[in-house]
């Protein structure tokens, strides 16, 4: 055994190496996801830009994706030709990650009321592990963003600019973006997708729940008093009628002897010299574990 021990350190060691080569090793040569902020409406100040920038830079890190937000008022191709919103944010994603990549892209469109974007809207398009991540919780990142593009007192920690789209200021347009990264990192985190999805059925299912609960207090109650009744109508049974009344004692006994001897003597006669011996008595010894927004 303690030839063996060393061989098992060693194998040890070996094992936290390949781990922590695993661990670290292909994360620093992992892919460096990419991020792009086109604000081509004039919508946010330098300073916002700035801070949707680095917010959405980490957020891509840590979840995984190519991100990209667009802000325009004309939905336009290469050649200039008007196109729907949905063939504009895919371009968009096209062009600046590459088709086919783990990608998502918001298209916030300021219609203008214009006749021929009569039917355009905001749009948002995703790709790949985006899809998998936020398709089927993209209306409540939606529900996020317009909080703030469709709100006219949004409190903002950064100066803003007034009546930047209609009577819209740039703090509408700068909260909404980081709303936005906020949730793709709230819902990016594989780690908490499960509890997220608990909490979600939770909210949403609360009144059934509450009502579940009471009839099954309610029925354990009954059954709990039902099986106590039950329990009590009955007389306690006595030892004494487990014992047979007719039953046989026998007694036996025994002497027992440890020791074994033998006495003799002599017996003198006047008449005769013979002899006569007596015996003593003897015995044995005892022992025992894809979503779309609104058109604003």
């Amino acid at each position: 055994m303690a030839k063996r021990k060393p061989f098992a350190v060693l194998c040890l060691i070996v094992a936290i190496v390949i781990l922590l080569f695993l661990l670290f090793g292909f994360r620093a040569g992992a892919e460096s996801y990419r991020t792009v902020l086109s604000d081509l409406d004039n919508c946010l100040t330098e300073a916002e830009e700035a801070a949707i920038s680095a917010k959405l830079d980490e957020v891509s890190q840590k979840v995984g994706i190519n991100i990209g937000i667009v802000i325009t008022a004309e939905l336009l191709n290469s050649n200039g030709h008007h196109i729907s919103h949905e063939v504009y944010s895919e371009n968009f994603c096209n062009e600046n990650f590459g088709e086919y990549s783990d990608s998502i892209v918001l298209l916030l469109f300021n219609s203008h009321d214009k006749p021929e974007y009569e039917y355009a809207q905001d749009d948002m398009y995703m790709y790949g592990k985006a899809d998998e991540l936020y398709y089927e919780r993209s209306q409540k990142i939606w529900d996020r963003i317009y909080d703030a593009v469709l709100s006219h007192n949004v409190k903002s920690d950064l100066p803003s600019e007034p009546n930047v789209y209609k009577d819209y200021s740039s703090a509408s347009y700068y909260v909404g973006c980081m709303n936005f990264c906020k949730a793709l990192e709230k819902y990016g985190d594989p780690g908490s997708a499960f509890w997220i999805g608990v909490q979600e059925f939770i909210l949403e299912h609360i009144g059934m729940l509450f009502i579940g609960l009471i009839i099954g207090v309610i029925v354990a109650a009954v059954i709990f008093t039902n099986t106590k009744r039950s329990y009590s109508k009955k007389a306690p049974i006595s030892a004494a009628q487990y014992i047979d009344k007719n039953r046989k004692n026998i007694v036996g006994s025994e002497d027992r002897f440890i020791r074994e001897y033998t006495t003799s003597h002599r017996i003198d006669t006047s008449s005769s010299s013979g002899g006569r011996s007596g015996g003593g008595g003897h015995s044995g010894g005892g022992g025992g574990h894809h979503s779309g927004g609104h058109h604003r």
